[in-house]
């Protein structure tokens, strides 16, 4: 945080004694286990956001079971939910759990006034635009976009390898990738990130969550400050912000703006260029149209459209780029499951001297595993936050014990209630993936029989890409991208591990892979590359 930031600290000092008793009124798990806390002021908070992804929240639910309580800051009790049936009940409650405060805060502050911000009757409006442009129809049609962006890639690789075995940062070179994938797929705009055209926009990707990994103890305290407060101190500690912003501040500002500046100029030209636009139903075409609907369910302002295409750029891209560097990093430690990708890849290959299609990707059932089992084992964002917004009582797909020693079979929460849902240890639970679900196996998904699951997420029925009338919009278009990538890659080159290099897995915006002892070296995924030829 600036140093300017120490007179909001004296306010929450003098606020201290209210927030704790604030908090103290919503301390109503204490039927629940949990560990125990260090801290009072920090309870497990700096912890979670500290220690490597994943790892504390599993741990615990390991101990005390798919529901159980952690302590927040200033004494404040936290539902940590990883239980399919209470995970599927929430979602289907649909806007009767938005976002939190602070969470909702900073999605306005990074992109504006977007679908990631919105919540309710402004979701349901920003959701019904944007739901044409990712169907599966859709998406289908941008198969030849992500063939040709990837054979760009490996062009590149292949030119720099020029025969030898060398150590390649996967993750920049496939962040570049997205980039140019989404920018042209969806806005018919090239950033040129594979060829170093976009070093501006590139560097601003590159340093957005710098201080938001690993945040300081100061932080987290704020955060939780203004997460308690009525609306109009947190609207005023925004306003402080814009004078004497954080660096963090700083730097999502200057995205919003690069951002909202980009696809200014490209709504523009395209309401300029194309006559028919009005009839189209590509996402610029869409949102393009959208100020001038006359349905007010369906009709989006100007700054919606622009946060919603700074949105679109931004997670359009790094979710993407992240689970596939993931998947690689898996395939790299088993060069036996890449020779099994082989294997349908030439199979297909075999029987297609044409263009690929996507009914070709999803007849190879090994390929379609090692996707699912990636999304599943490496959830990039394991924990999403949310507050109950009614009195309500979670169903439990088995039963916990209680700190009594009671068992029980559902957890009551109060209105306001924050909770936290763990995406990554639900992805791990063993009752839901098997005995080695903390294991990496794709062979679970060519024998899993998903009948026997409670349906929660939409791919897999793992939840990286969350669910409910918040899923992942785009999540058809990620998938088939994936597929498109991984084959062509997968296809060119081998994959290992350069000896000594530990990856770690660190929170940021999404879960990225960072090496041990070597963290301040930035986002890396180093792997040994040798080209097929």
């Amino acid at each position: 945080m600036s140093p300017q930031l120490d007179a909001v600290y004296l306010i929450l000092a003098l606020a201290f004694v209210g927030v704790t008793l604030f908090f103290r009124k919503k301390r109503a798990l204490g039927f629940l286990r949990g560990p125990p806390a260090k801290s009072t002021l920090l309870g497990h908070e700096f912890d979670l956001l500290n220690a490597e992804a994943c790892t504390l929240e599993l741990e615990w639910t390991k101990r005390y079971g798919t529901v159980f309580r952690s302590a927040g800051c200033y004494g404040e009790q936290i539902l940590m939910v990883a239980d399919p049936r209470a995970l599927q009940h929430i979602y289907e409650m649909n806007y009767k759990y938005p976002r939190s405060k602070d969470n909702q805060r900073a999605f306005k502050k990074l992109l504006g006034r977007g679908i990631l911000w919105a919540e309710g009757d402004d979701h349901s409006r920003h959701r019904k635009t944007l739901n044409p442009a990712f169907s599966a129809a859709q998406s289908r049609g941008f198969l030849p976009l992500f063939q040709n962006c990837t054979d760009s890639l490996r062009g590149r690789w292949e030119a720099a390898l020029q025969g030898e075995t060398n150590v390649i940062n996967v993750y920049d070179w496939l962040s570049r990738l997205t980039l140019d994938i989404i920018g042209e797929g969806a806005f018919n705009y090239r950033f040129g990130a594979l060829d170093n055209k976009s070093d501006d926009f590139s560097h601003i990707l590159e340093t957005l969550f710098t201080d938001t990994k690993m945040p300081t103890e100061r932080t987290i305290l704020f955060r939780a400050f203004r997460r308690s407060m009525p609306n109009w101190i947190g609207d005023l500690c925004d306003y402080y912000a814009t004078w004497f912003p954080s660096k963090e501040d700083a730097r999502f500002a200057n995205f919003q703006k690069f951002s909202k500046g980009i696809a200014r100029g490209l709504l523009d030209e395209h309401m300029a260029a194309s006559a028919d636009y009005a009839a189209k139903k590509d996402i610029l075409s869409l949102l393009a149209r959208s100020p001038a609907i006359d349905d007010p369910k369906k009709k989006m302002d100007e700054d919606e459209v622009l946060s919603q295409m700074a949105t679109v750029i931004l997670a359009g891209h790094d979710t993407t780029a992240a689970s596939i560097a993931w998947i690689l990093y898996e395939l790299a430690k088993r060069p036996e499951e890449q020779a099994k990708v082989w294997e349908e890849i030439a199979h297909v290959r075999s029987l297609n001297h044409g263009e690929l299609t996507p009914a070709d990707y999803d007849s190879m059932p090994f390929l379609n595993a090692i996707i699912k089992e990636g999304l599943r084992y490496h959830a990039i964002s394991p924990l999403l936050y949310r507050n109950s917004g009614v009195d309500d009582v979670i169903p439990l797909s088995q039963p916990i014990t209680s700190s009594s020693g009671d068992v029980i079979t559902e957890v009551p929460v109060r209105k306001g209630q924050r909770i936290i849902f763990c995406i990554g240890s639900y992805n791990r639970l063993p009752e839901v993936w098997g005995a080695d679900a903390d294991s990496w196996n794709p062979a679970r998904f060519l024998t899993l029989n998903q009948k026997k699951q409670i349906p929660v997420g939409l791919y897999g029925n793992t939840l990286t890409f969350s669910s409910g009338v918040k899923g992942c919009v785009g999540w058809n278009f990620a998938v088939l991208e994936m597929q498109a990538v991984l084959f062509q890659l997968m296809e060119s080159f081998e994959f290992s591990m350069p000896p000594g290099v530990e990856v770690m897995r660190i929170m940021g915006a999404v879960m990225v892979p960072m090496i041990k002892d070597k963290l301040q070296e930035g986002i890396k995924m180093p792997l040994l590359t040798k080209s097929r030829k």
